[in-house]
């Protein structure tokens, strides 16, 4: 095993620790926490609530465990919050108010870079914030990125604030990290505005079929080849294109799902961090919708366009489990076999560099 995955396999829990913690604040909105306003926000902005209990106990995990980072979204004192930590409930109409959070527990400054996605389309975090936001991070440094998100129609809409550590990054981390590894990450929370759970409708692509191979679990792999697979197990890692200027790059969504259960996909993709269209069958989608049917491996070809300007661009792609799932155990349509944690972990493709001529 490599070690960038024997590293992902050992903080994975408490990375989803740490954001459940860090999530529990939203929940705690009343007594004993403290206010907290971000460095970027202006006078007379709402203020967060912060509670420095769930923060040292935070920082207590990681400290046995040097070297993860926690995140999530935090709420503001004036948004209505459900039961669910990861569920808010405004009114149509009214702009959701919140902060993201990321520390940085790492060994070594890294730089990160992020942005918003409103119903899985890239929007500023807030209503004059650049598409994108980056910053570095040394040892026990926190960034707190403040959130409008304009909310205008009824029903359930997903907030994620989508990230990713060292862009371009071409060489070996202090992890073990390098292009291989599939490290876009997503902080997630429903917005649901006014009284209905409805949510905006989803057309589900049609996937080809052919037995599955039952080495995945889920299987969501982002190739440039029709059969990734190698007679070792696993998959044919994929982390460089070289392509014409204007062009398209195909490339192939596989889902090998050896499991008993369906599993549901938003798929976005990115260059540059900068959110660009689908195209499947001739058609641009800015998001294609997968279900991934048990006991079968299903594939869907993709193209997305090129630069015009030759020089090097790096491209991701991100699968958000259960679209628009309400993250409350307690809703009648949550999954009885699963948990919050669960949905709120996302995948993502290796780093491919494009180098475009």
């Amino acid at each position: 095993m490599k070690m960038a995955q024997w590293c992902h396999a050992l903080t994975l829990c408490i990375l989803l620790l740490a954001l459940l913690l860090l999530q529990m604040n939203c929940a705690s909105i009343g007594s004993g926490v403290d206010t907290r306003s971000s460095a970027n926000n202006r006078p007379g902005e709402p203020t967060i609530l912060v509670d420095s209990d769930v923060e040292e106990k935070i920082r207590a995990v990681a400290a046995e465990h040097p070297g993860g980072i926690s995140y999530g979204i935090l709420g503001s004192p004036d948004q209505t919050v459900t039961e669910s930590p990861f569920v808010f409930r405004i009114k149509v109409g009214q702009p959701f108010i919140g902060q993201f959070h990321l520390w940085s527990n790492r060994l070594v400054p890294h730089t990160y870079v992020l942005t918003c996605m409103l119903d899985y389309q890239q929007i500023p975090c807030t209503l004059d914030s650049p598409i994108t936001q980056s910053r570095s991070l040394s040892p026990d440094e926190e960034w707190y990125v403040p959130l409008q998100i304009p909310i205008e129609t009824a029903g359930v809409h997903d907030l994620l604030v989508v990230f990713q550590e060292d862009p371009r990054r071409d060489g070996i981390n202090e992890r073990g990290g390098d292009r291989t590894s599939r490290d876009l990450k997503a902080a997630r929370v429903n917005i649901i505005a006014g009284a209905s759970d409805e949510h905006p409708p989803v057309r589900y692509q049609s996937l080809s079929e052919r037995p599955t191979t039952g080495r995945w679990s889920s299987g969501f792999i982002v190739s440039d080849r029709e059969d990734p697979s190698v007679p070792q197990g696993g998959w044919q890692y994929w982390t460089n294109a070289s392509v014409q200027a204007g062009q398209e790059l195909q490339f192939y969504l596989h889902f090998d799902n050896r499991d008993e259960q369906v599993f549901r996909y938003a798929a976005v993709t990115f260059i540059d961090f900068i959110q660009v269209p689908i195209k499947v069958r001739g058609t641009a989608h800015p998001v294609i919708f997968a279900r991934a049917r048990p006991k079968v491996w299903q594939t869907l070809i993709g193209t997305v366009q090129m630069p015009q300007g030759t020089g090097r661009h790096e491209f991701r792609v991100l699968g958000i489990v259960e679209p628009y799932i309400i993250l409350d155990e307690n809703h009648p349509d949550f999954p009885v076999d699963s948990s919050p944690g669960a949905m709120l972990w996302v995948y993502s493709s290796s780093r491919v560099r494009l180098d475009v001529r």
